[in-house]
């Protein structure tokens, strides 16, 4: 972490009111309201800087030049603001103002010049007089730091909040509505179009998105936008690139932003535009393959492009054909019918600003941190047989993490009802206490991978073709920015891997084995300490309510 004297003199020349805490608190310990009324002395800073690390409160209101911050207390709701900002009001947050990670949330600092009251709504809460943030390098009580992810990028000064879509007016149900409320006419638009960038950035495709705005547009709207109202929110959105790497926070992760979107321009297919129709038919195929991701048939393009006649059929042959010679796309191993764009773009890894790595704090069941090293990108695989616990190892994973990552949980199985059982038999935390998102998903896990988080699938179905293991965990590695991905799979009592076989080794930098009573590490490459080989080491448990893990026998090589 920084030395403090540095954030000291930086709040300072920014004419921000601050005072100390102790490290790892949020409650002030010395009478702070006086720093209302004026900013810190010279002696105070330097007595300051000399006392070590400390946590910092930074004033709001008219002492810090009426510096306002919106505290957004989960990213999905930042998420759900950063997607409004650049869709409906072409700002690109992260170069506009300041944002700043906070233990649980979002910050993003302000100042207004027109007087802004504190309020709190359901999930953001608008700081002004009166009150205090705890800001950067500060420790949060559960051990996250926070920090400025655009550093360079001053405090914007605006007229009122509402430059930045923020209705301090509004009643708490009008600015984060009640789930099962209906969205009434005027607002229809906007809330669409937030779902449909949270949607984007968490790397949905197009038709994905169209598909759950339709859904949501019938049960939410009142009444429904026309349809065509809906392809054009989802076309717009999916303009832009699901993740576009902008800060490195020093921390390993990366955080995204929006491409604005001109909400106006005409998004007709291709074919109908004035410009396309100088291009020949043999451009257009070849630009919208380049623009596809996955498999594709004769009959996509055909519907694509309104092809029907046998000579338009015959000149399509021939075009697919041109690009298959020339090794723009490729055939599928085992259905000829299908082809994909090879695509050649290689994103560069600029190892040499990684030079202070650290590894994530990610906390593992049994202690697996101590041998192995986490690092953003990275895939782990449990394979587990029926019945041997990996939901409860899965469970046990987001008990240990879910203050300090923002988590998603995909069950192919739990509904809610068993799903809070489970949670239940946890002791000394609630329900209401567990902080993550769980979500019922089965199959297509890479459409819903958040990149900059902890991503939890269980778990992977394979009712045949195993083989197709190593390529569902690869487009999942491609989807994943700074976050991680942790995959279950079932696995055969006798087997020496999960199903898949050695198809499902390639990608994972951490492969376990779980059978009934017993964990083993099967691959580990970053390890924790050089000298220290992980592989091989096992050790036997027993599992106590479906949800507590008793070592028997710890860690050990089994032929020592």
């Amino acid at each position: 972490m920084s030395d403090i004297s540095e954030y000291i003199d930086r709040y300072e020349n920014e004419g921000l009111s601050f005072f100390p805490i102790p490290s790892r608190s949020k409650q002030a310990t010395i009478e702070w309201k006086c720093y209302q009324e004026h900013r810190p002395t010279d002696d105070e800073l330097a007595r300051w800087k000399s006392n070590g690390t400390t946590n910092i409160a930074i004033v709001c209101g008219a002492v810090s030049g009426n510096l306002v911050v919106i505290d957004f207390d989960d990213q999905s709701k930042f998420d759900e603001y950063l997607a409004y900002t650049s869709a409906q009001l072409n700002i690109d947050l992260f170069n506009f103002t300041r944002i700043v990670k906070t233990g649980r949330g979002i910050h993003v600092y302000v100042r207004t010049k027109t007087p802004t009251p504190t309020k709190k709504f359901p999930k953001m809460d608008i700081k002004s007089t009166g009150g205090y943030v705890i800001a950067p390098p500060s420790i949060h009580p559960t051990g996250a730091v926070y920090e400025i992810l655009n550093l360079g990028v001053p405090i914007r000064e605006i007229e009122t909040l509402a430059d930045i879509g923020i209705d301090i007016t509004a009643t708490s149900s009008e600015t984060n509505p009640d789930p099962g409320a209906t969205v009434q006419e005027g607002g229809r638009n906007q809330y669409l179009t937030s779902l449909a960038g949270s949607m984007r950035r968490r790397g949905m495709t197009e038709d994905s998105i169209f598909v759950a705005l339709v859904a949501e547009n019938k049960a939410k709207c009142n009444p429904p936008l026309p349809d065509n109202e809906v392809v054009t929110i989802a076309k717009s959105v999916s303009r832009y690139p699901p993740q576009t790497p902008l800060y490195n926070t020093g921390s390993n992760k990366s955080i995204y932003h929006y491409s604005p979107v001109d909400e106006t321009t005409d998004l007709k297919n291709d074919k109908n535009t004035t410009e396309n129709t100088t291009k020949s038919l043999s451009e257009r195929v070849e630009e919208w393959i380049k623009q596809s991701s996955g498999w594709f048939s004769y009959e996509d393009i055909d519907k694509e492009f309104g092809i029907t006649t046998p000579a338009q059929k015959d000149n399509r042959w021939h075009i697919v054909k041109r690009l298959k010679d020339a090794l723009i796309i490729e055939s599928h191993p085992k259905n000829n019918k299908l082809y994909r764009y090879i695509n050649t773009e290689v994103r560069r890894i600029d190892f040499k600003s990684a030079a202070t790595r650290t590894p994530l704090a990610i906390k593992y069941p049994f202690g697996i941190e101590h041998y192995f090293n986490t690092f953003p990108g990275n895939i782990i695989v449990i394979a587990g047989s029926p019945d041997a616990g990996k939901t409860a190892f899965l469970l046990n994973l987001v008990y240990l993490n879910q203050y300090d990552f923002s988590i998603f949980y995909q069950s192919s199985e739990m509904g809610k009802d068993e799903l809070a059982e489970r949670l239940s038999n946890f002791e000394g935390i609630t329900l209401d206490d567990w902080n993550f998102q769980a979500e019922e998903r089965s199959s297509n896990f890479a459409d819903v991978i958040r990149p900059d988080c902890i991503n939890i699938v269980d778990y992977l179905e394979l009712c045949g073709d195993f083989y197709m293991v190593g390529e569902y965990l690869k487009q999942i590695h491609d989807k994943l920015g700074s976050g991680i991905a942790v995959v279950a799979l079932q696995k055969d009592p006798k087997a020496p891997q999960g199903r898949g076989g050695t198809f499902g080794l390639e990608k994972p930098r951490l492969y376990l084995n779980m059978d009934a009573g017993k964990l083993s590490i099967r691959k580990a490459k970053n390890w924790t300490h050089p000298e220290q080989n992980p592989n091989g080491l096992s050790l036997k448990f027993k599992l106590v309510g479906g949800c507590k893990f008793i070592i028997t026998d710890d860690w050990h090589k089994e032929d020592e």
